[in-house]
C-alpha cells in the first residue's frame, strides 16, 4: 500500500490524531506482543523498530532511480565506473550483483525476519 501510496508514510506520522484504521492497527500489534510477553516499554520499541523498517524500505525503493529488473545493468555499470583498487569491497558486491540471474532484488522480508529474531531473543532475556 505504500508503495501504491508514497506520501501515506509521512501522513501517517506526522499526525497526531490517528484515524480510525491507524488506531486499530496499534491496538492489534500493542496486544499480540503484550500477549506475547512484552513489557510495554519493549513494545514501544518494537513497533517504532517495525515501522522503521517498514518505512525507511519503502521510501528506498521508492527513491531507486531504476527498476528492479534493471538492478543488474545499474550494478555492472556501477562497477565499470568505480576506481580501479579504490574500493574493493564495493566493487565485488556490485560485480555480484551483476551477475546474479535476475540480479538481487530489495528484500523486505530479510530485514523484517532479523527485527523478528531480535525481539524473539530480547523477549527470552526479559526474565533474567
Amino acid at each position: 500500500a505504500l508503495l501504491r501510496h508514497p506520501w501515506a508514510s509521512s501522513l501517517i506520522e506526522s499526525r497526531l490524531n490517528a484515524g480510525p484504521a491507524r488506531l486499530r492497527y496499534l491496538d492489534a500489534v500493542i496486544g499480540v506482543l503484550s500477549a506475547a510477553g512484552f513489557t510495554m516499554p519493549m513494545v514501544m520499541r518494537a513497533i517504532m523498530a517495525l515501522d522503521s523498517h517498514t518505512y525507511g524500505f519503502v521510501l528506498q525503493e521508492l527513491a531507486w532511480p531504476f527498476d528492479d529488473e534493471d538492478a543488474s545493468e545499474v550494478a555492472a555499470a556501477f562497477a565499470r565506473g568505480l576506481p580501479a583498487g579504490e574500493f574493493p569491497n564495493l566493487l565485488a558486491m556490485a560485480e555480484m550483483v551483476s551477475t546474479a540471474p535476475g540480479g538481487v532484488p530489495a528484500d523486505f522480508a530479510f530485514g523484517l525476519e532479523l527485527i523478528l529474531d531480535g525481539l524473539e531473543r530480547l523477549l527470552g532475556t526479559a526474565g533474567h
